[in-house]
């Protein structure tokens, strides 16, 4: 799955009043992209199948985040990438990141700012050299 160019489509109401990206959209964006280098370097280690509710997902584990990608399916034609920090014996706290894409149009869903931004950074980077 490849990221899409930085020079995006927010969302549509966003758009219309600011057409240039926020620095904090920016910043959701270049997180976006390293956490889709991680799953597609440790594909199998999360899986679940997908239904005509629910697209399948493919992710990892790395640390205390979880991170899960989904492709678009009958019932919804985006794609999409969620990103959890996990408590102790691997339950979710929170979702910190979701963000959905098709082709150049993206959605920033969720985006809460934390010390997550670099413990995801610091495994991108550990991963991918």
């Amino acid at each position: 799955m490849e990221p899409v160019d930085n020079a995006v489509d927010i969302s549509l109401q966003r758009r219309r009043e600011h057409p240039m990206p926020t620095s904090k959209e920016m910043v959701a964006l270049k997180l976006r992209d390293m956490a889709l280098k991680l799953v597609d370097t440790r594909p199998r280690d999360l899986a679940i199948e997908g239904s005509d509710q629910a697209p399948a997902q493919r992710g990892c584990t790395i640390g205390r985040l979880r991170v899960l990608s989904y492709d678009p399916f009958a019932r919804h034609s985006f794609h999409g990438i969620n990103v959890w920090v996990l408590e102790r014996a691997a339950r979710p706290t929170g979702k910190v990141l979701n963000i959905e894409w098709m082709g150049n149009h993206v959605e920033l869903r969720t985006f809460k700012r934390g010390d997550w931004e670099r413990e995801l950074e610091a495994h991108a980077q550990d991963r991918l050299q």
